[in-house]
């Protein structure tokens, strides 16, 4: 078993050898190239001669660091291309060091791919990076240069690599000589980093003479720590978080159909649940109908048939409120009235005749006193309260009913909010222009168990309420305003 080769081969012939081997490619010079012993006077757009300058100034650049991981995301369109430039990479660096990850499931122009360093030299870095970088800008700023291995004049390489948070990074070196601390590195730290487990670096945009020297001196003073075995798939999982998150921050929605989700995996997903719902919803409706059909048969029954009116004698089926009897006093004064007063009070109401204690009214409606008023109101709410009683309680229902005008209607326009936030309900007190809606309603209601006036009031002496909203709140909404009736 050979042992496993590492680091950049300069020469073709040679793929896999050590820096310190071989002799890289010879290409016309480009650049100036002075002979003085600071680095970063040299300046060459060749990558061979760049990294041969950086083997041969600084020391340990072939060595591999131990622990090391480097993690570089790609986005590109020239898919072909891409793949094409990493394996002219690999015939230099083994594939065990640079490794290249497809991002899964892309359904975008833009690929997305995951380059990783592991276990690399600090010439490995310079090599890889500043071909990448490179081969980013001169898509669309050099389409014309065919060389993976030479920059062009006019781009400068400028981008961000991922590093494990546990590194460790040490001070910059003091030039003795001039007694002043380096310049400001061009390679810097991101200050917000949207990955917990990472930390983003940042390369200013420089020629590849200096970025390879300032790369070069950023790997030397970093120190790896022990890395999980899961590294790669926790990156790749936190990014597309983040870019996924970025994107829907910065897309139009319009354009939800084709940005956000796969519009046939969401239709073959809802569309059961959707058939499903609409079975429940005919089947439920199916059973409404039934069931206010069954009571509604019940409440047209004839009157023989129901339970008869309490005798309007007995002393325990009389209405008290307060102190006072008032239908047992109502009683009392129409069984008990002369014919002298029931003859005057005739001018008024018309011809009426007493059946079983009852007023029957045998022309049109006629003068009615307050008390009166008040109690065929009363019995409106309480058959519109028994008929909403016998519908299902969730059904939706609008009910009507009559209120005095007199003292009481404006108790309640003064609790109307509270009412509308006890119950849930939409109540309105009626105009005289739409008086109309509330007819078909209060004539289904059957008064004669609830009350003993037959005749209806003058519109002019009532206001109607209306009452929408689902039945069990309905109910509750005509109680509380038979409270304010019965006060």
């Amino acid at each position: 078993m050979y042992p496993r080769r590492r680091g950049v081969a300069y020469h073709h012939s040679v793929p896999k050898g050590q820096l310190s081997q071989g002799h890289y490619p010879t290409t016309p010079s480009d650049g100036q190239r002075r002979k003085v012993n600071n680095p970063e006077a040299f300046q060459s757009f060749d990558i061979w001669k760049n990294l041969d300058k950086i083997r041969s100034s600084r020391k340990g650049t072939v060595q591999y660091m131990k622990g090391s991981l480097l993690i570089l995301p790609v986005r590109t369109e020239a898919k072909q291309q891409f793949e094409e430039c990493m394996n002219e990479l690999h015939k230099y660096i083994s594939k065990d060091i640079l490794q290249c990850y497809p991002q899964k499931r892309q359904k975008d122009a833009n690929v997305l791919y995951y380059v990783v360093l592991k276990q690399f030299s600090i010439l490995d870095s310079c090599f890889v990076l500043a071909v990448l970088f490179a081969f980013q800008k001169r898509l669309w700023m050099a389409s014309s240069e065919k060389s993976y291995f030479r920059v062009p004049r006019n781009i400068n390489l400028t981008g961000s690599f991922y590093l494990p948070k546990n590194i460790e990074t040490g001070k910059h070196h003091l030039m003795t000589s001039y007694r002043r601390e380096l310049p400001a590195s061009n390679i810097v730290g991101v200050g917000f980093n949207v990955l917990p487990s990472f930390q983003q670096f940042h390369i200013k945009a420089c020629h590849v003479s200096r970025f390879m020297n300032e790369l070069s001196n950023f790997f030397s003073q970093v120190a790896f720590g022990k890395c999980e075995c899961c590294v790669i798939n926790r990156f790749q999982r936190e990014y597309m978080r983040t870019y996924s998150q970025t994107s829907l921050a910065l897309f139009e929605l319009p354009l939800i159909g084709d940005g956000l989700f796969d519009m046939k995996a969401y239709t073959n997903k809802t569309r059961p649940i959707i058939e499903k719902s609409k079975v429940q919803m005919v089947k439920h409706i199916e059973e409404l109908k039934i069931y206010n059909e069954t009571h509604s048969t019940q409440r047209n029954q004839p009157l023989q048939e129901q339970k008869p009116l309490p005798d309007s004698f007995s002393p325990s089926n009389t209405v008290h409120t307060g102190t006072t009897s008032h239908q047992s006093q109502l009683q009392r004064s129409i069984i008990n009235k002369s014919p002298s007063t029931q003859n005057i009070s005739n001018r008024y109401s018309g011809s009426n005749t007493t059946e079983n204690g009852r007023n029957v009214e045998r022309h049109k409606p006629g003068f009615m006193t307050q008390d009166e008023i008040k109690q065929h109101c009363i019995a409106t709410i309480k058959a519109s309260i028994h008929a909403v009683k016998n519908k299902s309680s969730y059904q939706i229902l609008k009910t009507y009913v009559r209120c005095p005008r007199q003292n009481y209607i404006d108790v309640v326009y003064q609790n109307l909010n509270d009412l509308r936030s006890k119950t849930n309900c939409n109540i309105v007190v009626l105009n005289l222009n739409n008086l109309h809606e509330s007819q078909q309603w209060l004539e289904s209601l059957n008064l004669a168990n609830y009350s003993i006036f037959s005749q209806q009031p003058h519109p002019s002496t009532v206001r109607v309420i209306s009452i929408g909203g689902v039945g069990e709140y309905i109910v509750k909404a005509l109680e509380l305003i038979l409270n304010i009736l019965e006060q």
